[in-house]
C-alpha cells in the first residue's frame, strides 16, 4: 500500500521521562479500560503527555467494555477533564468490546488478527487502525 503508519508501545514508566520522548508523544493513542483505577492511570498519562508535548494529538480507544454507553461515558469523562484541566482535546478512536478471543490473544501473546480473525474485537481493532491511518494520511503523517 502507499500508506504506512508506525506504532510504538511505550510503557507508563517512559512517561516519567516524557520530555526525552516529546517527538514520540506528538501523536499518542491511549488504550483505556473503563474501570476507575485504570481511568486514573490514563489520566496520569494524559497529564504527562499534555505537559511535555503541548501540541500533541491525543487519541483514546476504550477497551474491555460491555456496551457503547460504557465506552462513551469513559471517553466523555476523560475528554471533559482534559479540556477543562489541561486545555487539550481528545479524539475518540472507537472501542473494543470485552471479548474472550481478545483475552486469549493477550494471554498467548498472539495478535488477535492471526489468532481469531473472525472475532468482533479483531474487526473492531481493524476499524481503529483504519481511523488512525485516515487521520495520519489527512495530517500528512503517513
Amino acid at each position: 500500500r502507499d500508506r504506512a503508519l508506525a506504532l510504538a508501545a511505550l510503557p507508563a514508566a517512559c512517561l516519567s521521562k516524557a520530555a526525552d520522548a516529546e517527538a514520540l508523544l506528538r501523536w499518542t493513542l491511549l488504550l483505556v479500560r473503563p474501570h476507575e483505577a485504570e481511568a486514573r492511570e490514563a489520566w496520569t498519562a494524559l497529564e504527562a503527555i499534555a505537559t511535555h508535548s503541548r501540541d500533541a494529538r491525543i487519541g483514546v480507544t476504550v477497551f474491555g467494555v460491555r456496551s457503547i454507553a460504557e465506552a462513551r461515558d469513559c471517553f466523555d469523562r476523560l475528554a471533559t477533564a482534559a479540556g477543562q484541566r489541561l486545555g487539550c482535546t481528545l479524539v475518540s478512536y472507537g472501542l473494543l468490546v470485552d471479548d474472550v478471543h481478545l483475552s486469549r490473544s493477550i494471554v498467548t501473546g498472539r495478535p488477535i488478527a492471526l489468532a481469531s480473525a473472525h472475532a468482533t474485537s479483531a474487526r473492531a481493532l481493524a476499524d481503529v487502525a483504519a481511523m488512525l491511518l485516515g487521520d495520519a494520511h489527512g495530517a500528512g503523517d503517513a
